[in-house]
């Protein structure tokens, strides 16, 4: 089984491995398999974990305890072997709020805070000096092997960027549409532009040649789905739900409809040819996963009213999918934190789930915790 990293109710991060679930449903605020520090020392709340590529180590976000603003927070590089850890950056003024790691798990980009913006700034772990590459806001990046392709505003123009880590930065022609996750993947650069008062899904190959693909509406979610992408759209803009999803071939660029379902976010499960969807239920004020096939037939899978960590990593999905996932690297389980439907969130404990996509049955109980996620590959 995939490794699940937890951030405890103790705001400790606590690391479950094991071969089957059983050996894993247990209370880790209580009795961790794994903690850094000494447990009588004075904590520090903890956040974000998301493990390196190759699981060895995980990237986490090291907030100071208690209200003490004058402490730094720090980015942390911990170990899974539990011996050893590495600060990578402390930041006065500027609270870190995500990071991610390259994929050679040879840097850290992390997304930094102060109170009039946002920037974007990475750290090696050989000790090179941080280097900031972005500072706007809104403000969302993925990476393609070393460099890193983002999509950002304020602080100068609305721009797509590709900041090259051996060549000169290469900032991608006409106007930026709808702020979303731009994605490399196939050979393109994905994003969405605005061409005469409309936006439209674009790719860029690698001479700077643009191809216009198709029109999109309001805010726009791209997310990696094996050999396509899936596109997600909500005409009505923040807050609203994305009106069902949309699978782009990356060689084509031809997209078709796989579900009309609205819904909050979407995960691919490419391993299984579905996806993975959350929607709001109304009816029993909850959220509720679905799987749908590459037919758009939907299964009702699980229900749940997320804890406010979790609830914060669904509402920019399209980010965290790809640094902190809910969907285990083989598509068979999903991991989600919260209190069961028609549970009080004000006198229950926000729990674990992890939902066994191919036994069929009801989620199982891990532990408690207020968020938890999956490596990425």
């Amino acid at each position: 089984m995939s490794a699940i990293v937890v951030v405890g109710l103790d705001r400790q991060i606590h690391l479950a491995r094991a071969g089957g679930i059983r050996q894993l449903s247990m209370d880790l605020g209580a009795d961790p398999l794994l903690r850094w520090g000494q447990p009588d020392m004075p904590r520090s709340a903890w956040s974000w974990p998301t493990f390196s590529p190759d699981h060895s180590k995980l990237a986490c976000i090291e907030l100071p305890a208690g209200e003490d603003l004058a402490d730094p927070a720090r980015i942390q590089v911990l170990h899974c072997d539990g011996l050893r850890q590495q600060v990578l950056l402390e930041s006065h003024g500027r609270v870190p709020i995500y990071c991610a790691w390259s994929p050679d798990g040879s840097q850290v980009a992390v997304v930094l805070q102060d109170e009039e913006e946002l920037s974007l700034t990475l750290l090696s772990l050989d000790g090179s000096p941080p280097r900031e590459l972005e500072v706007g806001g809104p403000l969302f990046f993925s990476w393609r092997a070393s460099d890193v392709l983002v999509h950002a505003g304020s602080g100068g123009p609305k721009r797509v960027v590709l900041h090259q880590a051996k060549a000169e930065d290469m900032l991608l022609e006409g106007t930026p549409g709808a702020f979303c996750v731009p994605l490399a993947l196939g050979g393109y650069l994905w994003h969405v532009q605005r061409q005469g008062g409309l936006e439209y899904l674009v790719r860029t190959d690698r001479d700077g040649k643009t191809e216009t693909l198709r029109p999109v509406q309001g805010l726009v979610a791209l997310v990696p789905d094996g050999d396509s992408l899936l596109l997600g759209q909500a005409p009505a803009g923040p807050g609203s739900p994305y009106n069902g999803v949309h699978r782009v071939d990356l060689r084509s660029g031809l997209s078709s409809q796989l579900s009309e379902q609205p819904c909050l976010a979407f995960y691919a499960l490419p391993q299984r040819g579905e996806i993975a969807t959350v929607s709001v239920d109304n009816q029993r004020n909850c959220l509720t996963w679905h799987t749908v096939d590459s037919s758009g037939l939907a299964q009702e899978r699980a229900s749940f009213w997320p804890s406010r960590e979790f609830l914060w990593s669904l509402q920019f999905f399209e980010q965290f999918s790809l640094s902190h996932p809910p969907v285990d690297p083989r598509g068979e389980r999903l991991v989600f934190v919260g209190h069961r439907p028609g549970a009080d969130p004000h006198k229950s404990r926000a729990e674990v789930f992890v939902l066994d996509l191919d036994s069929g049955g009801p989620a199982r109980s891990l532990c408690s915790g207020s968020f938890a996620c999956f490596s990425s590959v």
